[in-house]
């Protein structure tokens, strides 16, 4: 009869205990255990609800910080993919710029000879004295109007050449040859 009351006063809550820790060690989080008397081992079990309920509070808290982390990560992740992106489009467009203006210059350089050219020859054209050496002057003249004018067509073929897309064709190549073409 002793044992069995000492079974039933002390063995069974210390058990529940006992299962209840086990619980708890394997992430059952929350894990409460029946309240069964007002004694030493009853507290004990309130302690144990009381500090698994806190456990369980506390982790859902972690998982919700670390959720908003991970939001917070993704949107800083991709604000600095817009901003290189929007890095990447600057420099292209002061690239861009750049050649621009480079090739205006090209350009412009022969389209000034040829205008020149055109203005001298329209003069003598005008003078109504001309003579066999004009017609010589007139000719270098026009050999330069046409050489400045294949020159302005090169650089535009070159241009249309260089911004074409064009797949990609990886080979063995003479790395000379390829200086002497850039050259």
């Amino acid at each position: 009869l002793s044992a069995l009351f000492v079974w039933r006063i002390v063995g069974r809550p210390v058990k529940a205990l006992k299962t209840g820790t086990e619980r708890l060690s394997v992430g059952q989080l929350g894990y409460q255990i029946e309240h069964m008397s007002d004694d030493e081992l009853g507290d004990l079990a309130q302690s144990f609800n009381s500090m698994s309920h806190e456990l369980h509070a506390a982790h859902e808290e972690v998982v919700a910080w670390n959720r908003t982390l991970e939001e917070k990560v993704e949107q800083k992740t991709r604000e600095l993919r817009r901003a290189h992106e929007h890095g990447l489009h600057t420099e292209k467009m002061a690239s861009i710029g750049k050649m621009a203006a480079v090739l205006a210059h090209e350009i412009n350089n022969p389209l000034s000879g040829i205008l020149t050219y055109a203005k001298l020859l329209t003069k003598w054209l005008d003078r109504k004295d001309s003579g066999p050496e004009q017609r010589d002057e007139t000719r270098q003249c026009l050999d330069v109007i046409v050489s400045e004018s294949r020159r302005c067509g090169d650089l535009v073929k070159n241009l249309l050449t260089f911004s074409r897309t064009a797949p990609m064709n990886l080979q063995k190549t003479d790395i000379n040859q390829v200086v002497d073409r850039s050259l």
